[in-house]
């Protein structure tokens, strides 16, 4: 009798990607195919590691969640939602901020230009080779557990297109409880995707916190060279 091999679906190839990413961003050395990630979806998503992707409690008791991540097109895609989800909390919800002069996070305050939010929610169309980052912000209810407070926090973050189809990926947050936050949220990711060049200029922006500490990122979006 013949063995038949069943071809995997969307689906089941994004849920093997995501783990393997997760593997690696563990710490796990893990090889993945330039081949296989283009075959999983069209749009890279790389994730700022610790402690550029922050979790934060503020003293409010809001839980304030700042992934930064890089999004470069492999074909045209439009994105129109994102979320977010931990083991222990899956009903974080990205915030909304219509035209407003500062996105704020809990007692954080971003500048609009290096938050991501309403430019998806308002559909961010990438052309192939473009490269857009920026901060997602989002929060939730559930505090964080306290075997956190050592060790990065895994989460994954899942980018939808105008069809639902989902592109996911891992990464790690560092947690910072109310009292380090100042210190260390919104530490510039490098000078883009591929250092200082003409395929890569980094704006530099302003972040502050509620008593105008400055807690300066980056935000770029270009066209990568062909």
């Amino acid at each position: 009798m013949p063995i038949r091999r069943r071809t995997l679906t969307q689906a089941e190839q994004n849920e093997y990607l995501v783990r393997a990413e997760q593997l690696g961003a563990s710490g796990v050395e893990i090889e993945i195919s330039e081949r296989w990630r283009e075959r999983t979806h069209p749009l890279d998503i790389l994730v700022a590691p610790p402690p550029m992707s922050t979790v934060c409690e503020f003293r409010t008791g809001v839980i304030g969640y700042a992934p930064f991540v890089r999004l470069l097109a492999r074909s045209a895609v439009t994105l129109t939602d994102s979320d977010i989800s931990t083991v222990f909390d899956d009903q974080i919800v990205l915030g909304s901020f219509h035209d407003e002069p500062i996105c704020r996070l809990g007692t954080a305050e971003y500048s609009p230009s290096e938050v991501l939010n309403l430019r998806i929610e308002r559909g961010l169309r990438l052309s192939r080779g473009q490269m857009v980052e920026g901060y997602i912000l989002a929060t939730g209810l559930q505090r964080v557990p306290i075997e956190y407070g050592e060790f990065p926090l895994p989460f994954e973050i899942v980018f939808m297109n105008q069809f639902g189809d989902e592109f996911p990926n891992a990464g790690m947050f560092a947690v910072l409880r109310a009292a380090a936050r100042a210190k260390t949220v919104g530490r510039r990711w490098g000078t883009g995707l591929y250092g200082e060049g003409e395929s890569a200029r980094t704006a530099e922006v302003g972040v502050r916190d509620n008593r105008g500490n400055a807690i300066a990122a980056s935000t770029n979006e270009t066209k990568v060279a062909e």
